[in-house]
């Protein structure tokens, strides 16, 4: 590996030292390289992935209880509870767009941020909410990567990365909502 990175250093005029600092990563395409702490909070529960993802965006600092309250006829479920989180702590909610590289990367230089809609489970896909805490790449869908803070499995969670093309490919309502500051 440090043979290739300093051939990759020297053919592009680069200090060679073998270190990936930031401008190897430029030279290999990387043009977006944002990371936001987050800490992985898990859900109890089949159905508190939002209070966990609400968690992981606010960061542990924030403990609180919320009630988004009463479900009003005729909404859907998801829709109130995504509403009535964005209220309560000042978020922008997004709907129903498919997000380019270029948005996502300005949700995040404001900080971690949730999306919540039909996401992909082994069982067949399910509405979720899962927290963006860094993105890299080079602007382009098929070749960025979102690291993903999902609160499933229940008390456990999980960190993983996704590619921003594929995913919106084979699960388009993925990102029903975005919820961000």
């Amino acid at each position: 590996m440090d043979t290739a990175v300093r051939a990759l250093q020297h053919s592009k005029r680069l200090k060679v030292d073998g270190i990936v600092g930031p401008r190897t990563w430029s030279a290999l395409g990387l043009t977006v390289d944002i990371s936001k702490p987050v800490t992985l909070a898990s859900q109890p529960s089949n159905n508190t992935c939002y209070a966990a993802a609400a968690t992981m965006v606010l960061g542990p600092g924030a403990s609180m209880s919320f009630d988004p309250g009463p479900l009003p006829a005729g909404v859907a479920p998801d829709d109130h509870w995504a509403r009535a989180f964005a209220q309560r702590f000042s978020w922008r909610l997004e709907y129903g767009m498919t997000p380019t590289p270029g948005a996502l990367e300005g949700f995040l230089r404001s900080g971690a941020f949730w999306i919540a809609g039909n996401l992909p489970f082994p069982a067949g896909p399910s509405y979720h909410a899962v927290v963006v805490g860094a993105i890299w790449g080079d602007r382009d869908a098929d070749h960025t990567m979102l690291l993903i803070y999902d609160p499933w499995p229940a008390n456990i969670g999980e960190v993983y990365g996704i590619i921003l093309g594929d995913y919106v490919g084979t699960s388009p309502t993925a990102f029903r909502y975005m919820l961000h500051r």
